[in-house]
């Protein structure tokens, strides 16, 4: 099946209008030619070096980050094991909140209901 707007519907129905075999001909290696020719942008420049002032402020940044990032410490830190362990440790966590909230909400509902159940006694 053929998009409608493509170039290859185009060219299906440009050569379908052909009456003859020059004229399909004709439009085939003009179509051809449009293909090769068409450009979207133009060449791109060739890439400058940076100037020297600008090196050295790349070079001259403060790697302390990097070098802490390379201590056997920080690899082991996020190790796999290490990382299970903490995701383990976080469900664990959220579990327990939980937990801790929806005691908290079921006795805070039995607080209302024993308020509600009076309030209908006293009437």
């Amino acid at each position: 099946r053929v998009m409608p707007g493509s170039p290859m519907g185009k060219s299906r129905t440009l050569l379908k209008t052909a009456t003859t075999a020059e004229e399909l001909d004709k439009k085939r290696e003009r179509l051809d030619q449009y293909k090769m020719q068409r450009k979207i942008e133009p060449e791109l420049p060739p890439l400058q070096p940076l100037p020297s002032s600008d090196l050295t402020l790349h070079l001259n940044r403060d790697q302390s980050i990097v070098r802490r990032n390379a201590t056997p410490a920080a690899l082991e830190c996020w190790s796999l094991a290490n990382r299970r362990e903490r995701l383990n440790k976080r469900k664990e966590e959220h579990s327990s909140r939980l937990k801790n909230a929806t005691s908290a909400r079921q006795l805070l509902e039995a607080q209302k209901l024993t308020l509600w159940e009076e309030s209908i006694e006293k009437k």
